[in-house]
C-alpha cells in the first residue's frame, strides 16, 4: 500500500485497520497493533514515504470504545465510526457520536451515517448538532470515497464547510487498486464546494503532523 501511494506521488499514507472487538472486520487486538507498529517503524526508517499508524474504532453504546485510551494515545491517528446498532433512534445515535468527539484521542469521525448506497440507509442523525460539536472539539469529518458509501454526502459536506469544519478525504482502500477511489472522494468534496484549504490531507507531511491531535 505504501509503495503504491508513493507511485501516486504521496508523501504519506495512513493505515487505519479496525481495532477492538469488531469481529466482522477482523479487528486488531493490542498484540497485533504492537506488531504492526514495529513493522511500520522499520519501514519508515528506510523509506521516503511516511506511514502513519492509525486505527478505526467502533463507537459503542453511550459513545464508548472497546479499546483503552492508552492504546489510542499510542497511535498517530484515530478514526471513530458507527457500525452497530444503527436503529436506536436519532437522539441516541447522535449522542454516541457527540460523546466520541469528546475523547481527546479521536481525530476523525469516519463515514458519518454508515450508509451503503442502494443497500442500507444512513443512520438517522442530527447532522447540525454533530457539525457544531466537530467545530467545538476540532474533530475532522471524513468523506469516505468508497463508491458504495460516499459518506459524508455533498449536502452534509457543504454544511460542514459552511460551519468552518475541516474534512479529510479517505479512500477506505482495502487494496492498492482502491487507492484510485481518491478522485471519487474529491468529486464529492467539490460538489460540496470544498476548497483545498478545507481538506487536511492536501497538506504536506509536516503540517499534517501538526494538525493531528
Amino acid at each position: 500500500m505504501a509503495l503504491a501511494a508513493k507511485q501516486m506521488g504521496y508523501e504519506y499514507i495512513c493505515i487505519t485497520d479496525h481495532v477492538g472487538n469488531l469481529v466482522i472486520a477482523n479487528a486488531l487486538d493490542e498484540k497485533r497493533i504492537k506488531k504492526q507498529r514495529k513493522e511500520i517503524d522499520d519501514i519508515n526508517k528506510k523509506s521516503d514515504i511516511t506511514i502513519f499508524q492509525g486505527a478505526e474504532v467502533d463507537i459503542r453504546a453511550e459513545g464508548k470504545f472497546d479499546v483503552d485510551n492508552s492504546l489510542l494515545k499510542s497511535l498517530d491517528i484515530v478514526l471513530a465510526s458507527l457500525h452497530t446498532p444503527l436503529k436506536n433512534g436519532k437522539e441516541k445515535n447522535t449522542d454516541r457520536i457527540l460523546r466520541a468527539m469528546e475523547n481527546p484521542h479521536v481525530d476523525i469521525i469516519a463515514h458519518l451515517t454508515n450508509r451503503l448506497i442502494e443497500k442500507r440507509d444512513g443512520t438517522d442523525l442530527d447532522i447540525e448538532k454533530i457539525i457544531d460539536k466537530a467545530k467545538e472539539t476540532g474533530t475532522i469529518l471524513e468523506i469516505d470515497a468508497q463508491p458504495a458509501r460516499l459518506d459524508m454526502n455533498d449536502v452534509n459536506t457543504r454544511a460542514a464547510i459552511d460551519a468552518g469544519c475541516l474534512i479529510s478525504i479517505d479512500t477506505d482502500a482495502h487494496s492498492t487498486e482502491q487507492l484510485n477511489y481518491m478522485r471519487i472522494g474529491i468529486g464529492t468534496a467539490r460538489r460540496g464546494w470544498t476548497k483545498k484549504s478545507d481538506v487536511i490531507n492536501t497538506n504536506g507531511l509536516q503540517k499534517m503532523k501538526k494538525m493531528l491531535k
